[in-house]
């Protein structure tokens, strides 16, 4: 099942962008930093989902979640391509 994420989701998220920020930063150290504590990311992916502009989405499977998307709309300065 996917849907919208919600802040008591934020346990479970964590312990997935744990698993990726880990591969990236034993991978390239140079442009990853090691995995933040638990406390850390969740008060700042806290802010995140509450942001109007944010888009969090779980998938489930039962009762465990399987994996999440994070999107965020960013307006940019006009340049002279734009």
């Amino acid at each position: 099942m996917i849907r919208i994420a919600k802040p008591s989701d934020l346990k479970d998220i964590a312990r997935l962008s744990q698993i990726l920020q880990k591969m990236h930063a034993d991978n390239f150290p140079a442009f990853f930093k090691a995995t933040p504590d638990d406390a850390a990311f969740c008060a700042w992916f806290k802010n995140v989902i509450e942001e109007p502009e944010s888009l969090v989405l779980v998938a489930t499977d039962s009762d465990t979640m399987v994996g999440y998307l994070y999107a965020k709309e960013e307006r940019k300065s006009e340049s002279w391509v734009t």
